[in-house]
């Protein structure tokens, strides 16, 4: 089963498990070792206090029964027990010597046994016969003292085998012991060399998987890394279940979301550029065509004033000049109904502007709420850094066996950290994308004042109309007294007819211009409303 299905907390207990499992056997083991040398050498001890009472009691039993036939030598009456001591000393040291049986010392237990035989069997067949004729007052001198001093001798001789005896008994002892002692040595260099192998191999395993978890960290920490410069085509890798495989998930989800959001906001920004630029030429247009009318209309007005100078002398042509000026008065209101045409589309244009101001206005206020969520993530991402680092410290406080946490709080805070760099270029993205906004929402309200202008132009012209139409009635009631100046009044008219004719035409090419500024108007409008669905993705 691959560890990218474990989640984080059982990778980091397996290693902590292992460790303890096999600290539990190592005990185990050498509990078992050192409690198998300590009762050895418990035994061993135990045996060497019995032997050491034993060989006191038979030097003790040995010297008390000396003691016993030497005070016979000059005693009666002790020398009437002698015999009965003999054998009580006798059954004892016996006795002694059948339970002082150590390994090794086998020909020492002989030598004691056959050494108080001698001393007995002479003590027996020899000294108590001499001693008895001695104490009775009779016996050979020469014989008794031959007696006495091998009885003597074989006293000594009994002790010096006891003594050897004690001698080689304490020398195996001493041997056993050593033996017993390098036992247990070598039990407890064993038991160290299995914990240190069980540390090592829990350090191992422990570095092992301490590998097999920081290095999705890594892959994601290079995914941010590339995403951080502004490369929004890379994708972590997603393989398993646990924590880190969902992590990646959500930031390769993010990074599609984010990166086709992007392409998307490339695309609206350029097209509105396009738009609003078209906007303005249109508008610089119109502007120079209403210059234009205003010269058109200074030149109707001087035309108007030579015509009414020269009204006296047009009398003979006064009905030319009333059908004339009835068919000029006609083209004026043609053209002032033109021009309210126009103002009623000027005021549509100043209304879809608005709303298109309006919509911008919106979508600077949406840049600034995704600014405040960025700053809510990036809020996130400093108390992420904070709890890495209380981790770390904590694991820092566990000593050995909070490294690989130590490890996994370092990852996390770098990621965090990283985190932060990423979020700090998406609000700079978004700052930029609200600052086009405002420089889109001050273009707009540029041509609503255009347009504004532009209105009140247009009902000074209309006012200037107004006036013409009335100055051609007044021509027109004059008609009798410019019979003088038909001609005149004749050329001064196909003046006005042609100056007129150029007002029709600018008219109809500021009509037009209106008409593409309405186009744009909702072509920037569309790309607005695009914008806010695209911006709509983020939960605010």
């Amino acid at each position: 089963m691959s560890l990218n299905n474990l989640s984080i907390r059982v990778q980091v207990l397996i290693p902590l498990l292992l460790a303890s499992l096999l600290m539990m056997v190592m005990i185990a083991i050498s509990k078992q070792g050192l409690d198998n040398a300590i009762r050895d050498i418990d035994e061993t001890t135990q045996s060497v206090v019995r032997h050491k009472d034993d060989i006191a009691t038979l030097i003790h039993t040995t010297y008390r029964l000396r003691t016993s036939a030497i005070y016979g030598l000059y005693d009666a009456k002790l020398f009437a027990a002698l015999p009965a001591n003999l054998n009580s000393a006798e059954q004892e040291i016996n006795a002694i010597l059948g339970r002082l049986v150590v390994p090794g010392a086998e020909q020492d237990n002989r030598q004691v046994a056959a050494a108080l035989q001698a001393y007995l069997s002479h003590t027996r067949n020899n000294m108590l016969p001499l001693l008895a004729e001695k104490h009775q007052g009779g016996g050979d001198p020469v014989a008794y003292e031959a007696a006495r001093l091998h009885f003597r001798e074989l006293g000594e001789q009994l002790i010096k085998q006891i003594d050897s005896m004690s001698a080689h008994i304490n020398q195996l002892i001493q041997q056993e012991l050593a033996e017993e002692q390098a036992h247990y040595d070598a039990t407890l260099l064993r038991t160290l060399l299995l914990t240190a192998g069980t540390l090592l191999a829990a350090l191992i395993c422990g570095w092992v998987l301490s590998g097999r978890i920081v290095s999705p960290i890594g892959q994601l920490q290079e995914v941010m890394h590339a995403v951080a410069q502004g490369r929004f085509n890379v994708r972590a890798k997603a393989e398993g279940n646990n924590e880190l495989t969902r992590l990646a998930k959500d930031i390769n989800l993010t990074l599609g979301q984010l990166g086709s959001t992007i392409e998307n906001l490339t695309g609206i920004s350029n097209s509105v550029a396009s738009a609003a630029t078209e906007l303005a030429a249109v508008m610089t247009q119109s502007e120079a065509n209403a210059k234009q009318q205003h010269s058109e209309i200074e030149q109707v007005a001087s035309a108007v004033t030579e015509l009414s100078s020269t009204a006296d002398n047009v009398n003979h042509n006064a009905a030319i000049a009333d059908e004339l000026a009835r068919e000029a008065n006609g083209r004026v209101e043609q053209g002032l109904a033109l021009f309210t045409e126009s103002i009623a589309a000027n005021s549509r244009m100043a209304g879809s502007l608005e709303d298109a101001a309006a919509i911008v206005a919106q979508l600077k206020s949406q840049s600034e709420q995704i600014g405040k969520v960025i700053e809510v993530i990036q809020g996130i991402s400093e108390q992420t850094n904070l709890l890495a680092l209380n981790a770390a410290i904590e694991a820092a406080r566990a000593g050995e066996t909070g490294r690989g946490f130590a490890v996994v709080a370092d990852e996390v805070r770098m990621l965090a950290a990283r985190t932060q760099d990423s979020t700090k270029e998406i609000q700079a993205i978004i700052e930029r994308l609200q600052s086009q906004s405002q420089s889109a929402n001050n273009g707009v309200q540029e041509t609503l004042e255009i347009l504004g202008h532009n209105q009140r132009l247009s009902a000074q012209v209309q006012d200037l109309l107004s006036g013409i139409t009335g100055a051609v009635r007044q021509i027109n009631d004059a008609n009798a007294q410019v019979a003088t100046a038909a001609e005149e009044q004749s050329c001064v008219t196909a003046d006005i007819n042609r100056n007129i004719t150029n007002i029709h035409e600018i008219v109809s090419q500021s009509s037009a211009g209106i008409s593409q500024s309405a186009c744009a108007s909702n072509e920037l409008s569309q790309l607005a409303e695009q914008q806010r669905k695209q911006l709509a993705q983020f939960q605010l």
